[in-house]
């Protein structure tokens, strides 16, 4: 017989980024990106994907580390076939989609995590969205990078935010760039 179990911590964390979001402090950004970063390389190295990040799915302890919550959309990648096809709910912000899982086709679900990183790193940077316009379809808005973005920053946004899942940047390659940027 299987069991379930489902396990809770009291953290007493906060969400990462506020309901009215504004622009963080860019060593403060740097430090919990390097974390999510950090994070979603040992989960893809372990077969899995998160599949629906955003801010809502990570919070912050009182010593500044993030947890990475809501494991609902979650996938076990095979390295021999890492297509997946996700329908999406109405529970789920389409803001942090990539093109490729808003299109419904099938794709690799690590790079899909790569691009909903940049948004959010994007978030906590400028505090708002990279997007041309939000009232548009969500399959056909362009992305735009907010000025003040620091010239290191922008060069991660441009290689995590590629519209072409094929050539955006792994979450391996993110990491080394990352720990070599900071």
């Amino acid at each position: 017989m299987l069991h379930s179990f489902a396990f809770f911590d009291y953290s007493g964390a906060f969400p990462l980024i506020s309901p009215l979001p504004r622009p963080m402090d860019f060593s403060k950004a740097l430090h919990y990106f390097m974390q999510l970063v950090s994070v979603l390389n040992h989960c893809h190295v372990s077969h899995m994907t998160h599949g629906a990040l955003n801010p809502c799915s990570i919070l912050v302890e009182r010593k500044y580390n993030i947890k990475l919550l809501d494991f609902g959309h979650a996938t076990w990648i095979d390295d021999d076939s890492p297509k997946v096809v996700h329908r999406i709910g109405t529970s789920t912000d389409p803001d942090y989609f990539s093109p490729e899982v808003l299109s419904g086709a099938p794709y690799d679900a690590r790079i899909a995590d790569v691009w909903s990183c940049g948004i959010i790193f994007c978030m906590l940077i400028t505090g708002c969205l990279p997007y041309e316009d939000s009232a548009v379809d969500f399959t056909k808005r362009k992305v735009i990078l907010p000025s003040g973005v620091p010239p290191v920053a922008k060069d991660l946004l441009r290689r995590m935010l590629t519209e072409d899942g094929d050539n955006r940047i792994t979450v391996n390659l993110l990491d080394e760039c990352v720990r070599l940027a900071s």
